[in-house]
């Protein structure tokens, strides 16, 4: 069930309070990882991370340094619910076609 900020529970091992890129402990925010069009899907589906500040403005100002993490993204959402299933959600593929699960 989503939080009153329409955040479901995350599909990735993050916890408040723990950065999930350096490991840093502190202050953490949500971050979307697919922004834009599909933020909204990314709150509802559970694919977010907490993220300290200094990691939150690298993402925002070197967002393509951050493929990896919709690429890890697509493989969480994948297991679960398939690759046909991911495209018709995202609209957009970021693995490799050997790396799709149906």
């Amino acid at each position: 069930m989503a939080d009153r900020n329409g955040y479901n529970k995350s599909l990735f091992d993050t916890e408040e309070g723990t950065c999930y890129l350096c490991k840093a402990v502190g202050d953490t925010a949500r971050h979307e990882i697919y922004p834009a069009s599909n933020r909204s899907y990314s709150k509802a589906l559970g694919m977010w991370i907490n993220v300290c500040p200094c990691c939150h403005s690298k993402i925002h100002k070197n967002p393509l340094d951050f493929i990896p993490l919709k690429e890890e993204g697509q493989r969480i959402y994948e297991r679960e619910y398939g690759h046909e299933r991911f495209m018709a959600v995202f609209s957009r593929n970021y693995l490799d076609e050997e790396e799709w699960i149906e």
